[in-house]
Order: C-alpha cells, then sequence, then structure tokens
C-alpha cells in the first residue's frame, strides 16, 4: 500500500522520500519525483513527517527503533504516522521512546485494501495527540476520504481490530 499512498502525496505536490527494504522497488516513485533513501535513519533526517506503512507489529519496531530506524534519524519536532496496522500496546510503547526524542507520533491504520490506497479513499482510524492529528489532516486527506480521530495514542490500532472484527463477523454470516 506504500507506492500507491506515495503516488497520492506526489500527485499532491508533497516532496516525498521513501524506503523500502527491497530498493529496486522504487524506481517508479523515483521515476514521479520521489527522493530514496538507503535506510530509514537517513530518510528520517531529512524529513519532518515520516510516514510508516508495513506489515506487521515486529516490522514497525525494526523500522523505528532500529539501528538504522527512524528515532535514530527524527529530529525534534518531527512527526511519525504509523499507517500500519499493529499491536495497541506496542504504538503506546513507540509513541512513548520517540517522544523521549521530542518526535510525535499518530497512529492511523488504514482500511481499504490497495485500490482504496490507489484512489485516495481509505478509512484512516487516528490515534494521538488531537492538534497533531488537525496539523496532519490536509496531508491524510490525500490519502483517505473517511478520517476519524479516535483518541489517545493506540486508540487507532483499537478502532481498526473492531472494524476487522466486525468485517469478519459479517463474512461469517454471510457463509451461514
Amino acid at each position: 500500500m506504500g507506492r500507491p499512498i506515495a503516488v497520492n502525496l506526489l500527485n499532491a505536490g508533497y516532496q516525498v522520500s521513501v524506503y523500502a527494504r527491497r530498493a529496486a522497488t522504487l524506481s517508479p516513485l523515483c521515476a514521479l519525483g520521489a527522493r530514496a533513501y538507503d535506510s530509514p535513519r537517513e530518510l528520517a533526517q531529512h524529513c519532518n513527517v515520516i510516514i510508516t506503512n508495513v506489515s506487521d507489529t515486529s516490522d514497525v519496531e525494526a523500522v523505528i527503533l532500529g539501528p538504522q530506524g527512524v528515532l535514530e534519524g527524527a529530529h525534534p519536532g518531527s512527526l511519525v504516522i504509523d499507517m500500519s496496522t499493529i499491536s495497541p500496546s506496542v504504538t503506546r510503547t513507540l509513541a512513548l521512546r520517540l517522544k523521549e526524542r521530542g518526535v510525535d507520533m499518530l497512529d492511523a491504520p488504514v482500511s481499504g485494501g490497495t485500490q482504496g490506497a490507489a484512489e485516495g479513499t481509505l478509512s484512516i482510524m487516528v490515534g494521538g495527540d488531537v492538534a497533531l492529528f488537525e496539523q496532519a489532516l490536509p496531508l491524510l486527506q490525500r490519502i483517505g476520504k473517511n478520517i476519524v480521530y479516535i483518541g489517545a495514542h493506540g486508540a487507532g490500532q483499537v478502532a481498526k481490530a473492531c472494524n476487522q472484527l466486525k468485517l469478519a463477523i459479517n463474512l461469517s454470516w454471510r457463509k451461514r
């Protein structure tokens, strides 16, 4: 989902920097004007807003807390927006670790799949400080259409889990 999110931001006129574990996957984004970096640390050194969207909790921890992670490069006043679906408790821990370095965080898991990402119609459930949410809202509106502030750090993750549970129940009932 990261690529279509980046494309939407590029199309909206944002300067976009990117990192991926497989650098070769970044060529299409670089052709559109994105700048590629060799590590999350290096990317964070050059950005005020860092968006992460990876597959699971351990990947988010590695990208943010790893030896070449965001935490090592982000400067005070930066904002990390994690759009991955991960553990709410880990989200709260990450927010605390980042805050110790003067870096803010929003958890903003998304729903809508790759098609929603490509069309810019994702649903985004946001947890964190409401003032940061309001600050990030114009950027989020380039990525999604149904954007809801839920509450404190981890609340976006809880809302996403509830959404997934509702979806599973609905699918279960349809099979009967």
